[in-house]
Order: structure tokens, then sequence, then C-alpha cells
């Protein structure tokens, strides 16, 4: 079987691995996903050639960064660089996890988002902080390996032209299609994680200015702006790291839902799922 999650950590930081494991149970009960980390290495076995294959295998890479995991020689020569190769050539998810402070922003983990936005160390924060952040590492390993909607495409406008007309005579003239007129966006939006987007739009053209509560304090994490189509929206966005990235979204029906794809230039692509506040 294919091992879905590959999980990158220093030894010496196998408590943290301990307690991912742990919140990750009821994740692998109830989803066909598997984990990989080196605890899993037979005794016996070439343990190199182990960790090359659950490399390749990989669909979704978790680091669990810590000044042990940046002073690692093994893991900075062989396993990061490996991960952040697959991700930009093989559209492998990197989700990383601070958790102790450390020099990460001299890396090219830097370059990545990590799950906490902004990174707080996980050994600097209260019991209950730690295992929301930890089931929110969960959550975001099932949205990496959750296949994203396929976009939907509006329908092409249909001519109906007699068999028997303009015989021996120049075709009429194809009508131009018909434009659908493009649906409300506008509105504030509420994801799951509690994130939420207040979206302004003028016509077909939108904006989109996106917040979290950090601390308790609302702050502005990105911003986005692009067109409407009918019931569908592009947006580019760019986060409060400096990381771009575009989201195609779909509007529900009675206009109360949207779903979609937010594709990062770094190679992380999230699903998109968020609910209209009535507030």
């Amino acid at each position: 079987m294919t091992n879905d999650v590959f999980i990158s950590y220093s030894h010496e930081d196998k408590t943290w691995l301990e307690r991912l494991q742990k919140m990750l149970k009821p994740l692998l009960k109830n989803n066909p996903i598997s984990v990989w980390d080196d605890t899993q290495i037979r005794a016996g076995a070439k343990w190199k050639d182990e960790i090359e294959k659950a490399l390749n295998n990989a669909r979704v890479a978790v680091l669990l960064v810590s000044d042990n995991f940046l002073a690692s020689d093994f893991i900075g020569d062989k396993e990061v660089p490996h991960l952040l190769e697959a991700a930009q050539k093989k559209g492998l998810a990197i989700l990383w996890v601070l958790i102790s402070d450390c020099l990460w922003r001299e890396t090219e983990i830097a370059n990545y988002q990590a799950v906490q936005r902004p990174p707080v160390p996980l050994d600097s924060l209260e019991e209950s902080e730690v295992k929301t952040a930890l089931r929110t590492v969960c959550e975001e390993i099932k949205r990496a390996l959750s296949p994203a909607p396929p976009p939907v495409q509006p329908p092409l406008p249909q001519v109906n032209i007699s068999p028997q007309a303009n015989i021996g005579t120049q075709p009429p003239p194809v009508p131009p299609p018909v434009q659908p007129l493009p649906a409300n966006f506008a509105g504030t939006w509420v994801s799951p994680d509690g994130s939420w987007s207040v979206v302004t739009q003028n016509g077909n053209a939108i904006l989109a200015q996106m917040y979290m509560n950090l601390f308790g304090i609302p702050t502005n994490v990105g911003s986005g702006q692009g067109m409407v189509v009918g019931n569908q929206a592009v947006l580019d966005f760019m986060d409060m790291y400096g990381i771009g990235g575009r989201s195609e979204i779909i509007l529900s029906p009675d206009g109360n839902t949207i779903t979609g794809t937010a594709r990062y230039n770094n190679g992380i692509v999230s699903n998109v799922y968020a609910t209209r506040s009535m507030t």
C-alpha cells in the first residue's frame, strides 16, 4: 500500500511524534490513509533504503521543525532536499509544524507555509492550545489528501437550425455564446477552522480579504482579487508571508456555500469550503 504521509522529525523530538501519532488515530481509523515514520523500520532492514522508498511514495510530508531537526545532518542533507524537490516536481504537499523556536527562516522551509499561521512554537503554548494545533495538523493532512472537485464548465448555448433552411445560400451567422450573469459572492464567508473572508463585488470583479483570530485578535492574513463568470470565481491571492497562488471556487445554487481549490505557488493544494455568514 502506498504511504500517503511521511513524517520527518528528529529522534530527540520523539515525544512530539508520539503526540501527533495519538491525535491521528481517529483519522487513520476512519479513512484509507497510511502514515510512515522511521519507527516502522524493521530490525535488520537497510534503514536508508526504507526511508528512500517511503520518501518516493509519499503524497504529503509533515515536518516537525525544531533546533534538533535543523541540526540533523541526515535530515538537512537527505530528507528535506528530497521532499522539497518532490514538492516542486511531483506536487507533494509540504506541511510543517514549529515544535520549538529555531532559525527556520534561514532555511528553504521558510518558502513553505507553516500549519500554524503565524508559526508559534508548540512548546510555548498551553496544553489545550497544543492539542488544538495538533488537531489542525491532522485536518490539514486530510484536506491535502482529499481529491479536488473538478471545475464545473458552463453549458454551451443550444442553437437549433432547421435542416431545410438556407439551402444553396450562405449559412446564417452563429450567435456569440451567452455569458451567464455573475453570481453574488459578496459577503462574509466563514471556514470550518474559524478563519473568514470578507468579499466585495462590483459586477464580475471580486475582491477578498482573509482574516483569522491570532491569540484572540482578528488579523488580516491575506488578500485576493479576480473575476466571476456565472457561479464560478477565480482569484489570485497573496498571504501574509508573501506566498501567492490561485483559488477556483464555485457558489452553491442556494448561494450559501462556496467550494473549490486553492493552489499555492509553492505546490501546496488546499480544498476551500466556507459558508455565508448571516450576521
